[in-house]
């Protein structure tokens, strides 16, 4: 097998499920946290119901209780992968959530957090929270973006089913807004970006291949190997058929993984 981009790894292929019965899908992708790690995703995704609104989102009123989560577990070579399934419960006997809300923010915020379940021999691949990894080259309005996910489904070798790699596909944009100020108040900032459905819960990251002239400060520069920053995750857009999307900045992911923590 040829050499994978991890981060085409790091987003996972969600599925939503009433009883075993699929009722949607979406992205994901794991943090870590001092009591284990974290699948992320976007919260209308496992409550199936309109993050503005409240009206459901699937055509068959179905609201999710349970979500599937295809894990991969790839060599130190990158070069040998597999994946397993695994299923969290959403919802616990009584119908309280199992999974958590921003600490102060709660359900204005577009995303949760749920305890990633434990597979034997999987280790999975995390995003850092405290910048590791990363280059902080500026990232200013009109320079490029990806959401890394999986729109309608579809992963790399076509649409998702058993026995097919959940490799991500890599959406590419702008960003729309200054990303040091907050949306509508909120701590988001806004994208141009072609999307849809199934890209809900994706990572959001800025990343340059060799070569690319980046900008640290006042300074541009090229690097030979690929750098990129983390930017949050994506979560919808502004109207159905709109191409300007929402990120929550990774500072909420940060403030949320860190309650959890604290639970």
């Amino acid at each position: 097998m040829q050499s994978i981009n991890l981060f085409s790894v790091k987003s996972l292929f969600v599925e939503l499920l009433f009883d075993g019965t699929i009722v949607a899908s979406g992205t994901g992708f794991v943090v870590d946290a001092p009591l284990g790690p974290l699948l992320i995703t976007a919260r209308h995704n496992v409550t199936g119901k309109h993050h503005q609104t409240n009206k459901l989102l699937s055509s068959t009123g179905g609201v999710p209780n349970q979500i599937a989560i295809l894990q991969a577990n790839v060599s130190k070579d990158a070069t040998e992968i597999s994946w397993v399934r695994s299923i969290a419960q959403l919802l616990d006997q009584d119908g309280n959530p199992l999974w958590y809300e921003h600490p102060v923010l709660g359900d204005k915020v577009d995303l949760v957090a749920i305890p990633l379940p434990t597979v034997d021999g999987i280790r999975p691949y995390k995003y850092s929270l405290d910048g590791k990894g990363e280059v902080q080259f500026n990232v200013d309005p009109a320079t490029p973006v990806n959401v890394v996910g999986f729109p309608r489904g579809l992963g790399a070798s076509g649409e998702m089913r058993p026995g097919l790699p959940p490799i991500a596909v890599w959406i590419s944009g702008f960003v729309a807004t200054e990303i040091n100020f907050d949306f509508d108040g909120m701590p988001m900032f806004l994208i141009n970006c072609r999307t849809t459905n199934g890209l809900s819960g994706a990572p959001v990251i800025a990343y340059r291949h060799p070569g690319y002239p980046i900008q640290i400060g006042k300074n541009v520069e090229t690097r030979t190997s690929a750098c990129f920053r983390f930017l949050g995750i994506y979560t919808g857009r502004d109207t159905k058929d709109g191409d300007i999307g929402y990120v929550w900045k990774t500072s909420v992911i940060r403030e949320l993984a860190a309650s959890v923590s604290a639970s």
